[in-house]
């Protein structure tokens, strides 16, 4: 029952019941549901679920979560609300081509040093990686375990991979091409997880992995030779570019327009402290430089293409 009504009838003594008096009353009582209503709505500005726009945007500011060019109040809010999820991946290849995604551009690639890159894999419950002539297949689940990576120490048939569980190091395992093996016997929160490779490992492959519930993970893939490469040496490992495959906009935005500076923003907030962005290609028409993935001299591949670019 609101103070209007409240206060006239059941809290008022008989004297202050009349007509005059109770009009003051339900005036007085007014004050006090304006001040019960503000106080509910603070309360609710707190949480991204109940917040009204404008408290929605205040708290995806804090958070650092940014708003999509089109996205709903609803989805908005589920992202903010899930930030600190969403952070676990700062600084990593997946925090930012998820940013990307989330604010509309989903085929963006990541090229880094030496011809590899990364991109996003839609609905993959695990995710697979390609070396050069190496393909690791992941089955299982470990709902303990988030993140998977698998490193070749050593060449051979078995290859020596380091296991890296959450970003630690957990130990070395044999892993033999055409065998299954299972990751529990390297670290038991991964028991009844299992990878099998084929082909022949190269010294630095990696397969990166997520396990538990199906999501958008991350993959990374090497370009044949004389494909794209951010740079020809590992001395900068920590260098990376940006290449949408198609124009999302249709007509290319200027260079200081809200548009680029947005992807800007995303990809040096979400990039690792150490890591070098080198510029944003956007492929309009053809086949670009590296993109898509070729070796020299293929007649299908032929340059020709038009890119825009943008500095970092």
């Amino acid at each position: 029952m609101r103070y209007r009504d409240a206060i006239p009838t059941l809290l008022a003594p008989g004297w202050l019941q009349t007509p005059k008096n109770a009009a003051w009353l339900r005036a007085s009582g007014d004050v006090k549901d304006s001040l019960v209503e503000r106080a509910k709505s603070a309360v609710k500005a707190r949480f991204a679920a109940t917040a009204p726009r404008d408290a929605l945007d205040s708290l995806g500011s804090e958070r650092q979560i940014e708003r999509g060019p089109s996205e709903s109040d609803t989805d908005y809010a589920a992202r903010v609300a899930g930030a600190w999820e969403t952070w676990q991946y700062g600084g990593t290849a997946l925090g930012v081509l998820t940013a990307l995604s989330e604010a509309g551009y989903a085929s963006a690639v990541l090229p880094i040093v030496l011809g590899r890159y990364y991109a996003l894999e839609a609905g993959a419950a695990a995710v697979r990686s390609t070396g050069a002539t190496w393909t690791v297949t992941v089955t299982g689940a470990a709902a303990a375990v988030r993140t998977v990576r698998l490193v070749v120490s050593a060449i051979g048939d078995p290859a020596t991979v380091w296991v890296i569980v959450d970003g630690v190091h957990q130990g070395d395992a044999s892993l033999t091409v055409g065998t299954a093996l299972d990751l529990g016997t390297v670290y038991a929160a991964l028991s009844g997880c299992s990878v099998t490779a084929s082909g022949t490992a190269a010294l630095g492959d990696a397969a990166w992995f997520v396990t538990g519930a199906p999501v958008e993970g991350e993959f990374v893939a090497p370009l044949p030779s004389g494909g794209w490469a951010v740079d020809a040496t590992p001395d900068f490992w920590s260098k990376f570019a940006l290449v949408f495959p198609e124009n999302p906009w249709g007509s290319d935005p200027a260079s200081t327009s809200d548009t680029i500076e947005q992807i800007r923003r995303l990809v040096k907030r979400w990039k690792s402290a150490h890591a070098t962005f080198a510029g944003l290609s956007v492929i309009d028409s053809g086949n670009a430089w590296g993109y898509p993935v070729s070796a020299w001299g293929e007649p299908e591949k032929a340059w020709g293409g038009s890119v825009a670019t943008y500095a970092p």
